[in-house]
Order: C-alpha cells, then sequence, then structure tokens
C-alpha cells in the first residue's frame, strides 16, 4: 500500500483526488492530461508544421511542471494519509484525550473535530470519534465514523480495535436512542490510555500512531 500512496504523486492532482476526494484536484489531473495529450499530437502529427524549438519549448514546460507536480506530491502525502505529527496536532490530540477520559465528552467531540479537520486520516481520532458517539448514545454517527475508519488504509493498524468497537456497537438495541454513556462504558475497556493514576482517573499516553 505505501508504494501505491507514492505512485499517486506521479501525476498531477492525483494524491488530493485519490486520497481527499478533492474534486478540484481532477481539474488539475485533466488540465495536465490535456497538456500531455497536446504535446504528443505536436510531436506526432505537427511536427512538421511548428517550429522545433516551440516543440522543445512545449516538453520542456510539461516537464517542469510534472517535476513540480510530483515533488509537491510527494511532500503533501503524509499530510494527506494523516500521517503528519507536527506539535500542534499532537497537543490537540492529547487535550482531547484528556478531555475524553475525564468523560467531558463535549469539550472532547469539539477538538476531535478541529483535529480531523486538518488532518482527515487520523486513524485514532476517528475511532476515539467513534466510541465517543457510542458512549454519548449517538448510535448512527458512531456506525458512520466507523464505516468510514474501514475504507481507510490508516485504519488497517487498528483493525483489531475497531473490530472490537463494531462488535460492541451491534450488540446495543437499535432502538436505544436514551442510552447513557455510563450504560456503554462497562462493556468493554477503551485504548485510549495506558495507565490509570490513584484517583480513578485515566491518564493519557504519550505515544501513539497516527
Amino acid at each position: 500500500m505505501v508504494v501505491v500512496a507514492w505512485i499517486t504523486c506521479l501525476w498531477p492532482g492525483l494524491p488530493r483526488l485519490w486520497w481527499r476526494g478533492d474534486w478540484r484536484a481532477l481539474l488539475g489531473a485533466l488540465a495536465f492530461a490535456a497538456a500531455l495529450n497536446l504535446g504528443l499530437l505536436s510531436v506526432l502529427v505537427w511536427s512538421q508544421s511548428l517550429p522545433g524549438w516551440l516543440l522543445a519549448a512545449g516538453w520542456a514546460a510539461i516537464g517542469l511542471i510534472w517535476l513540480v507536480c510530483a515533488w509537491h506530491g510527494w511532500w503533501l502525502l503524509p499530510k494527506l494519509r494523516g500521517l503528519d505529527a507536527s506539535p500542534e496536532k499532537e497537543d490537540l490530540f492529547i487535550r482531547a484525550q484528556l478531555e475524553y477520559l475525564n468523560r467531558h465528552w463535549l469539550e472532547a467531540e469539539e477538538l476531535l473535530a478541529t483535529l480531523l479537520a486538518g488532518r482527515d486520516q487520523d486513524a485514532e481520532a476517528r475511532l476515539m470519534l467513534a466510541t465517543l458517539y457510542r458512549h454519548t448514545g449517538r448510535f448512527a454517527e458512531a456506525d458512520e465514523c466507523l464505516t468510514r475508519l474501514e475504507r481507510m488504509d490508516s485504519g488497517d493498524r487498528w483493525c483489531v480495535e475497531l473490530a472490537r468497537e463494531r462488535r460492541l456497537l451491534e450488540s446495543l438495541p437499535s432502538s436505544s436512542g436514551s442510552a447513557t454513556a455510563e450504560g456503554c462504558e462497562d462493556e468493554a475497556k477503551d485504548n485510549f490510555f495506558t495507565d490509570e493514576g490513584t484517583d480513578g482517573k485515566a491518564v493519557a499516553g504519550a505515544g501513539r500512531v497516527a
């Protein structure tokens, strides 16, 4: 899958289109395809009617655009896949984790939403959000979150936790719209902390993989 990820950098616009579903990037990909086809037509069909310097300049421009876009895609790919670990993003996750462990659901949800807005492919943050939705009785949103996570390549490393969360969600009655967080919490132990303090409050883990 890593090889496939880097292959997407070889066509302008494809990384954003593939990893984020950004349809604006499709315009760039189509524009490059049109330029490449025009270059091929110039060589194969119109080579006798066009000056050599113009053909050379055209292919030089196409090559330069390809190199710049390939480098930009390579630089942007970790962010598109949710693998960037900037201090600001990690701080957001830790704060969300602490709010989650203290059962401050609204605050945790707001922090996770902010984090995912800038790092959509963060599998761990999305898994935590799905669990938060289950705790607060928002089962439809939890199911949607898990479904999206199952389709993410970065979700593969969380397949065990994802399957566990899916089982917990499916074991709940579909009509339990009034279920409370306490009713869900006793079914299994959460996976977003590494230790518990003596006062019974969970302590956030120091490291993670996005």
